[in-house]
């Protein structure tokens, strides 16, 4: 897989410890990343700072607690339409968007 955006692999890493089906060792998300072991624990130490609650378990496999979630900005109208507007001006130009 190529090397992608900090953003975007912070995103993607997000969803893939979410995930109840399948906990993921620092190798494992290395290699399907594309980046060093090293990358993967400043990206966890990122998510910390974010207060994602990134945890390990005792047979070295990382996951998100199932009860998180990311609280919706408080956005006023005006801020709202503002961003929506922004994403629309640049969909896709910064990084591929898949649309299920």
């Amino acid at each position: 897989m190529e090397t992608k955006s900090r953003v975007y692999r912070l995103l993607e890493m997000i969803i893939l410890l979410s995930s109840r089906h399948k906990k993921w060792r620092v190798r494992e998300l290395a290699d399907h990343f594309g980046v060093s072991t090293t990358t993967i624990y400043r990206d966890f130490e990122i998510m910390e700072e974010m207060r994602i609650p990134v945890y390990q378990e005792e047979n070295h496999t990382y996951s998100i607690l199932e009860d998180f979630y990311f609280k919706p900005p408080d956005l006023n109208r005006d801020e709202a339409l503002a961003l929506l507007l922004a994403g629309q001006a640049f969909q896709g130009s910064f990084f591929h968007i898949e649309m299920l």
